[in-house]
Parts: C-alpha cells; sequence; structure tokens
C-alpha cells in the first residue's frame, strides 16, 4: 500500500475460499483520503496493485470510524457519509476494470461498526450498491470502558440491564447482535450481503461482587489480565485456565454465557458452542450471508468455527454473488 496515500495496516483474510487483502485503520487521515477525489484514485489504484502482486481475490476495507469515534485524534468529517460510499464507488469501479483484463471477479467488502451509532454515521443503501457483503463487527458491545459489567457479545436485549438508553447510542436496547443487524437491513442493506461478526474472545472484569452471579454489576476500573491484553481472553485460554474452576452462567435473554469466580471477584464475557448455535440458527433463520469472526488464532482447535461451518453449510463452502 502507498503509505502517502493513508497510513494502513495489512492483513490477511480467508473468507469462503478467498482472500483478501485488507486496509485496516485507526488512521487519522482515512477522512482526508476519502474526501479527495484523487486521494480516492490513487488509493484505489495502489489496492488494485497490491491485489494483483500478490495474488488477492480482493479488497476489504475497515474504517474505524467514519464521521466519529475511533481513536481520539482521528480526523472526522461530517461528510465522511457520503465520501465513504465515493471510496467504495472508486475501488469498485478499478476493481471491475482491472478484472475485466485477466478475466476475474474481485470482491469488495468493508468491516464496519455494530452500535446504532456506528450505523447512523453510514450511508449503508449506497454503501451496499457496491460492495459484495458487509461484515458486522457485532461484538465488543460492553467491555472496560463500562462502569459495570456486560456482555461481548449478546446476540438480544437483557431487560434487566442498567446502561444508558439515549440516542444516539441506545445501549440498552440496540448494542446487541440482533438489533444491529436489524438496523442494518432498516438501512436499506439487503440481508443476503450481511455478514455477522462472532467473537472468538471474551472480555473480563475485576472487582465483581457476588450479586447476580456478577452480571450487571459495578466493576473496577483496572481491568484483569488477560491472555494478549488485560481484559482479553483467547477463546482456548479460556477452555485451559477458567473453565475448569469458573462457574458457568448463561443468560437465557441474551443467550449467551458467562463466567464468575466470588472468590478473586474476576466476571467474563465469552462465546462458547451453545451460544455460537444460537447465533448459527438466527443467521440462518434470518438468510444473513454467514458469518465471520474474531480471531483465528483464538479458536487454534477450530472448536467453534468448525462448529459454525457445519451449521451454516453443512461443509459446502457457499458461492459468492455479484454485487447488484
Amino acid at each position: 500500500m502507498n503509505a502517502r496515500v493513508v497510513e494502513t495496516l495489512a492483513r490477511l483474510v480467508y473468507i469462503t475460499g478467498k482472500l483478501l487483502e485488507a486496509a485496516v485503520t485507526w488512521s487519522q487521515r482515512f477522512s482526508d483520503v476519502a474526501a479527495d477525489q484523487t486521494a480516492r484514485q490513487k488509493f484505489a489504484a495502489s489496492c488494485i496493485k497490491f491485489i494483483q502482486d500478490y495474488g488477492f481475490d480482493g479488497v476489504d476495507l475497515d474504517w474505524e470510524y467514519p464521521v466519529s469515534g475511533g481513536l481520539e485524534h482521528n480526523v472526522h468529517r461530517p461528510q465522511d457519509r457520503g465520501n465513504y460510499v465515493s471510496l467504495l464507488e472508486e475501488i469498485r469501479k478499478q476493481l471491475n476494470d482491472a478484472g475485466q483484463k485477466v478475466g476475474k471477479t474481485y470482491l469488495l467488502t468493508v468491516a464496519t461498526g455494530a452500535g446504532a451509532d456506528k450505523i447512523a454515521d453510514m450511508d449503508l443503501k449506497n454503501m451496499a450498491r457496491h460492495l459484495d457483503w458487509i461484515n458486522i463487527m457485532s461484538y465488543d458491545f460492553h467491555g472496560g470502558w463500562d462502569a459495570k459489567t456486560g456482555h461481548n457479545a449478546p446476540l438480544y436485549a437483557n431487560k434487566d440491564d442498567q446502561s444508558a438508553d439515549t440516542a444516539p447510542s441506545f445501549i440498552k436496547s440496540k448494542y446487541n447482535c440482533d438489533k444491529a443487524v436489524q438496523g442494518y437491513i432498516a438501512a436499506g442493506v439487503p440481508p443476503e450481503k450481511l455478514v455477522m461478526g462472532l467473537a472468538l474472545y471474551g472480555r473480563g472484569r475485576q472487582g465483581v461482587k457476588n450479586e447476580n452471579n456478577g452480571l450487571f454489576q459495578d466493576a473496577s476500573a483496572q481491568l484483569p489480565q488477560g491472555t494478549w491484553e488485560n481484559g482479553v481472553y483467547d477463546y482456548d485460554d479460556l477452555k485451559k485456565k477458567y473453565m475448569p474452576t469458573y462457574t458457568k452462567y448463561f443468560d437465557d435473554q441474551s443467550k449467551v454465557p458467562y463466567l464468575y469466580n466470588p472468590s478473586t471477584g474476576i466476571w467474563i464475557s465469552y462465546d462458547d458452542p451453545q451460544s455460537f448455535g444460537f447465533k448459527n440458527t438466527y443467521i440462518l433463520d434470518h438468510k444473513l450471508r454467514g458469518a465471520m469472526f474474531w480471531e483465528f488464532s483464538s479458536d487454534r482447535g477450530s472448536e467453534l468455527i468448525g462448529l459454525t461451518h457445519q451449521q451454516l453449510n453443512k461443509g459446502v463452502v457457499p458461492t459468492t454473488a455479484k454485487p447488484s
């Protein structure tokens, strides 16, 4: 990638047998690139060159986030909403032109926020016109930034959640997978272009008192030691170090499990085969495109990944539809 166009990291994403070059950024300058026609053209051209040089099947953009949010010093504009569409339109055009020359159809996808506030900051209907699918990052709904414990990736809301329910976030009612998906559909995205994000990790808190088994309780701002950063646990790590000694509970409203150890005061929200079963059923019932994961190395034994593959397509890799 051309660092003078935008500061970006390259990551590899394996999706339905396709290898995509991903522009991942909490960058201060993504907004600047999207706002300028010449910069958009250069950025798109650099993406095309990269995927052709290294044999990728397409491009995945992960802009966190247009209009608002992300790192403190990120550049934002109200115009990001429309400029994002223009950026995708330019990349799609150049992908199509490049594909015609070599007899190949290149993919264009994005990873996007799941919160109601993030959904409102995007022109999703017009974005979808240029995309093969949208990867909804339907996790990180709650974590160490909250005063109380809450689920990392609830499928549904819990009526007992004490979070605020005011605009623009509506955390209590809309910070869950179901409301995220329905928010995208209401914004004009066809269900068959939506991919639900599934978490292969958990988020933990400490200093949690033994009431309601630790759920929706006050927690320390200091996070407990995790697998690769404080407060964050790989699924594999949870199986080996925490599940044997912690008590597992299941929130039947939100359809996700959690662990709690009253002697240590540590509470951990995560996903397991049971919650993945509910989420995979949801994906099928609502005729979504499929599932994606963050991130593969957290489930090295493929317990959750393999389960999802089996439940969603019975071992058959789904075909890739052209953008409409």
